[in-house]
């Protein structure tokens, strides 16, 4: 086994030194003016300034100020249930309280290292969605305020008053972080080991077109600014970066970036006739989800900034959820017909575009597969609510759904005027011009095989 590990490491070392080698002073330049406009564009947009909804903070300052504090459960040291009785005084099996008293190890704050005792109590509302916490679970807890209401069913307890915090579940209180960092951190060691540099510039990429959402975007929309413009912005600079890191300045990039910017282009044209003729609003309906909770209490939440448009969230959001799509297909459509050049004797214009259409529609039928499953599967629960409790054919009059149809078939005509376009750029570029045109292609008259 050691003699394993040291081949696997020399190996990923030899591949690096090798990958660092073949770099040529094209590609660092490209890199190195990548990353420097990267700073100049995230310092523009860290410096923008935008307003905060102060009145609404105040309106909830209670909720806001509120401290919690990190514990891990130990064991469970007492439980009791209460269930509900029928008309004649009867028990049945339906709870209605189901209450539990933990005895954890606080990991911060001032009490750090000592050991408490917090209660958690189920009510019949909550019987339905929240479970016990199983020991060993990192939680997030809040000061006893009135231990009474916690045990007014349960008297006889104990720990009564040894108590020192409650734990109340919600999407606060339950700590996440370890799942998100080992599922990150898998991701990255697969996509480094399989990858290599190529895995730690798609990293980089991936890094950057966050950022600049997270940077640039959002205060630029929350100061008031356009977002249909800024949307666009995001995009087109996802795009170059993305590409010119992994790929540099090549005819290969070049390709993918034109027919990436045509089809994301072409989506942005599409939604904002969709947004107008379906009269979307933006306030989607969702049912029990915290998109819905924002986005109908727009105007208390977001009075504060009288240009904001929320058919323009809409816009955002449908072009970057088909941005990564787009660039997918029109990547390894360029990569592919560069490979397909490469390794065959015949060269013109017609072969390129007509091995394009091939490999394009390979790619379509995936991609639309993905795009419509992603969009319908974010409105899972909402479907399966409505289709549970109303009529199937309401479902089609909704917002959320509309939308997420709408979204997915935008994207699906994103990726279908990439194709062609990616194959044409391809097929200029790639083809020396002595070879657009030759003899046997004037014979076949430009066919595509159906």
């Amino acid at each position: 086994r050691g003699d394993l590990m040291k081949k696997f490491f020399s190996n990923i070392k030899t591949n690096i030194i090798n990958s660092i080698k073949s770099i040529t002073l094209l590609r660092l330049i490209s890199y190195i003016a990548v990353l420097v406009f990267s700073a100049i564009f995230f310092y523009f947009g860290s410096n923008i300034e935008y307003a905060t909804n102060n009145g609404y903070q105040e309106l909830h300052s209670s909720a806001l100020q509120i401290e919690y504090t990190k514990v891990k459960v130990i064991d469970t040291v007492d439980e009791w249930i209460i269930y509900n009785t029928d008309e004649e005084g009867n028990y049945t099996k339906e709870i209605t309280e189901h209450g539990f008293v933990y005895y954890c190890k606080v990991l911060d704050g001032d009490k750090k290292g000592e050991h408490v005792y917090v209660v958690q109590r189920i009510t019949m509302m909550d019987c339905v969605i929240l479970k016990r916490i199983v020991n060993g679970s990192n939680i997030y807890v809040r000061e006893v305020s009135s231990i009474e209401t916690m045990f007014e069913n349960h008297p006889e307890s104990e720990f009564i008053n040894d108590i020192d915090f409650v734990f109340y579940a919600s999407a606060y209180t339950i700590d996440r972080y370890p799942t998100i960092i080992v599922l990150t951190a898998i991701f990255i060691l697969m996509l480094l080991c399989f990858s290599r540099i190529k895995g730690f510039h798609t990293l980089l990429s991936l890094g950057l077109a966050i950022a600049s959402i997270i940077i640039v975007y959002i205060p630029a929309v929350l100061s008031g600014a356009n977002i249909y413009f800024w949307t666009i912005v995001i995009c087109i600079y996802s795009i170059i970066e993305t590409l010119i890191l992994l790929e540099g300045i090549t005819k290969k990039s070049i390709t993918a970036i034109i027919g990436c910017l045509s089809g994301i282009l072409v989506c942005a044209i599409v939604c904002v006739i969709a947004n107008a003729t379906m009269n979307i609003t933006g306030k989607a309906d969702d049912i029990n989800s915290e998109q819905y909770w924002i986005s109908s209490t727009y105007w208390e939440t977001f009075s504060h900034i009288a240009s904001l448009d929320l058919r323009g969230i809409i816009f955002s959001s449908v072009l970057f959820g088909a941005l990564g799509a787009v660039m997918d297909v029109s990547m390894s459509l360029a990569s592919s017909l560069l490979e397909v050049y490469n390794n065959s004797e015949k060269h013109s214009l017609a072969r390129t575009i007509k091995s394009g259409f091939n490999i394009g529609r390979d790619m379509l039928g995936t991609m639309s597969n993905t795009l419509v499953l992603a969009y319908l599967s974010t409105s899972m629960m909402t479907i399966l609510y409505y289709v549970s409790h109303f009529y199937v054919e309401s479902i089609f009059r909704k917002e959320f759904f509309a939308l997420a149809i709408t979204q997915a078939l935008i994207g699906c005509i994103g990726i279908l005027i990439t194709i062609p376009l990616t194959s044409l750029i391809c097929a200029l570029l790639y083809n020396k011009k002595s070879e657009w045109f030759s003899k046997e292609t004037i014979e076949e008259n430009l066919l595509i095989e159906e």
